[in-house]
């Protein structure tokens, strides 16, 4: 029986196994299901380069994509392709590792990995419009940072949702409010350097991750003994 169980976990855990590409863009509903990277669901695939602020279960109605090594600007439009705007935020080319757009508040978004502009490395900036992210007019700095955590601050509301992840170890970082907040338990561990883009959305709840190569990912050995059993239980009712 125990080499059974064995078989079946092991048969349910490649039975179950997800695999995301490079340039995903995946949406998880809670933050169990982002550390397990179970229930994953892939919204659009995004070019080499570009950072995506997409409202996941939205896909048109604010989806922008910034490209971190010229400062290009694309506005994907419903039912199309996107088309790259005229103006370019070039004073953030090769200075920012993580981007942002707020239908709630209507701003951008983005995270300094280079000090640029005045701005030092690890902050959190926001713009009103396309105009002020392209010429760095209005900049609002919402908060700092550590190295390596992408935030998923809404802007203009530091505590209600505000959620960091680590690039390196898949930690996740709950900002609670009027606190410098903690490390969750849960780690999304399979995404440790996977991943480029983090963003939480507050119109449907969901947390979203720009995947930056392919990733496999197989159950735990609990959930996969689980799944096996359920199905040995489901064997054996038929033999009765």
């Amino acid at each position: 029986m125990k080499y059974t169980l064995i078989t079946l976990a092991a048969l349910s855990s490649a039975a179950f196994a997800q695999t995301y590409n490079a340039g995903d863009v995946v949406t998880f509903s809670s933050v169990g299901d982002l550390a397990s990277g179970s229930n994953g669901t892939v919204v659009r695939n995004a070019p080499d380069g570009w950072l995506r602020a997409v409202e996941p279960g939205a896909f048109g109605t604010a989806d922008y994509a910034l490209n971190a090594q010229t400062g290009q600007i694309w506005d994907y439009q419903p039912g199309a392709t996107g088309t790259v705007l005229p103006q370019a935020a070039s004073w953030l080319a090769g200075s920012v590792n993580d981007f942002d757009y707020s239908t709630n508040s209507g701003r951008f978004q983005v995270r300094l990995s280079a000090a640029a502009a005045g701005y030092a490395v690890g902050d959190v900036v926001t713009f009103n419009s396309v105009g002020d992210l392209v010429s760095n007019a209005n900049g609002t700095v919402v908060r700092n940072a550590p190295d390596n955590w992408l935030r998923a601050v809404e802007p203009d509301a530091r505590g209600t949702v505000d959620y960091a992840l680590n690039t390196q170890t898949g930690q996740i970082w709950d900002y609670q409010p009027g606190t410098t907040g903690a490390v969750l338990p849960q780690a999304a561990s399979w995404l440790a350097g996977s991943v480029n883009d983090f963003d939480y959305d507050t119109n449907t709840g969901r947390f979203q991750v720009r995947l930056t190569r392919d990733v496999t990912v197989v159950p735990e050995p609990s959930s996969a003994a689980l799944l096996g059993l359920g199905g040995l239980a489901l064997i054996l009712r038929r033999r009765k």
